[in-house]
């Protein structure tokens, strides 16, 4: 299992946008959103915005974390994204790697 994480920030372009045109321009999120998913192989596994609480914060206020079988899978994201213009109303940065429990995370910082 691979978790990829997007993270990201409206950009002056967003803001500029009437809700119609905004809501327009998420229909066709959505479109893309709905030929990439596949429950089995590449889905959302949640979503958030980013509350004022975490210490210390990211400077990103929205994310959304993909539950991938395996890495292959973050490029149909990453083109798609750029495709539907994403990147013209977000500032956005992306982390990923293989799902790991807790004992293998601890042992991978013990041996760094």
């Amino acid at each position: 299992m691979y978790l990829y994480i997007e993270m990201w920030n409206a950009k002056p372009a967003w803001l500029a946008l009437d809700e119609q045109k905004r809501g327009a321009f998420m229909e066709k999120v959505g479109a893309f959103l709905g030929s990439v998913e596949d429950p089995e192989n590449c889905s959302v596994y949640g979503t958030c915005v980013n509350d004022g609480d975490t210490v210390p914060r990211a400077q990103y206020n929205y994310l959304v974390v993909w539950k991938l079988k395996d890495k292959s899978f973050v490029k149909p994201i990453a083109d798609g994204t750029a495709a539907v213009g994403w990147y013209e109303y977000f500032d956005q940065v992306n982390v990923g790697g293989d799902m790991l429990d807790a004992d293998a995370l601890v042992g991978s910082l013990i041996k760094l």
